[in-house]
């Protein structure tokens, strides 16, 4: 059997952020979120004979054996709180021109408010971590960064204890620290600011590191956008799996189920994916996204009328596409 080759569609850009962001935003794909970056060195390292990594030598010099900017984000604030921002949208926009308070990103009045953290902390909460292996595969924030996926984390946190160089780390040293985390900021917090997740080499055990300066040279690795979730696809997939196995209960005459459950679970999904900040695809936006959560709070999933109201919603006003009611619920 001809072993398979899989390829990794990524670029690498060469400069500092500020000056790589443009350029990887010029062709519309995204820095790696920390999840994919996991991914993809569990990937390349577990190469065997079912499958190879194209260019091999390369994706390992490049994605495994070097520190990778990603574009997961830590947001402080002047009053004593700090945000983790997947995917962050003003750290996608940074360009030469961004205004910088001591080398990181400075946010306008009222953004960090309105920025979607998946996970809020204290200051007092912003400390150096060493974990243990079990430890690491629990923390919150090293959940958060794997985006929920538990069976990626514990694989990740294996092959990071794996292969950590031996050597003890130390508060100096939490570069060689496995699966260490320092969230500090590097400035004073004067203003809010914003500076983005850089990953050690997996050999030195990959601990997450708040940037220091944004316009230093780095590793910003850009990833095609097929590999990430977008606001449309989070939406359509959602309201298919809820709204759309409520119309087939509907369909059947099948009231007895727990129309209740599943509009929870239809809003709850909608919220994790706008703590995501997924990039926007076909027109949907955060903001869709809400819309709908808004409309279903308000529905009463067991009352035919209000699915057809999210149909039409979501059909006509979202995607822009032509909403067929007889076709649609018809018996």
């Amino acid at each position: 059997m001809a072993v398979k080759e899989r390829r990794l569609k990524y670029e690498k850009y060469e400069g500092s952020k500020v000056e790589a962001m443009p350029k990887l935003r010029a062709k519309l794909w995204i820095p790696i979120p920390a999840s994919l970056l996991m991914g993809f060195r569990l990937m390349a390292m577990e190469s065997s004979k079912d499958f190879i990594i194209e260019d091999a030598t390369k994706v390992m010099d490049e994605l495994v054996f070097d520190g990778v900017d990603t574009g997961d984000c830590f947001a402080y604030h002047p009053d004593g709180k700090a945000k983790l921002v997947l995917n962050a949208p003003p750290f996608r926009d940074i360009n030469p021109t961004s205004r910088l308070h001591d080398c990181v990103l400075a946010l306008p009045d009222g953004m960090f408010e309105e920025l979607e953290g998946v996970l809020e902390l204290s200051m007092r909460e912003i400390k150096r971590y060493y974990p243990t292996k079990d430890a690491a595969k629990k923390n919150p924030i090293w959940q958060a960064l794997a985006r929920g996926n538990q069976a990626r984390l514990d694989a990740y946190v294996d092959l990071a204890f794996a292969e950590e160089v031996d050597r003890k780390p130390s508060g100096r040293y939490i570069s060689i620290a496995p699966m260490g985390i320092a969230p500090e900021p590097h400035v004073d917090i004067s203003v809010p600011v914003m500076s983005n997740i850089y990953l050690v080499d997996i050999k030195n055990g990959s601990a997450a590191i708040v940037n220091g300066n944004l316009k230093s040279l780095g590793n910003v690795i850009g990833v095609h956008p097929e590999y990430v979730r977008t606001t449309a696809s989070a939406l359509g997939n959602n309201f298919g799996d809820y709204i759309g196995i409520v119309r087939l209960w509907h369909w059947c005459g099948d009231m007895t189920r727990d129309f209740d459950g599943c509009k929870r679970g239809f809003i709850e999904a909608l919220e994790r994916a706008i703590k995501e900040n997924l990039p926007e695809g076909d027109g949907v936006t955060n903001q869709h996204l809400k819309q709908m959560i808004q409309l279903a709070q308000n529905s009463d999933l067991s009352d035919i009328g209000t699915v057809k109201t999210l149909y039409r919603t979501y059909d006509c006003e979202i995607m822009k596409k032509p909403f067929d009611e007889q076709e649609l619920f018809k018996k």
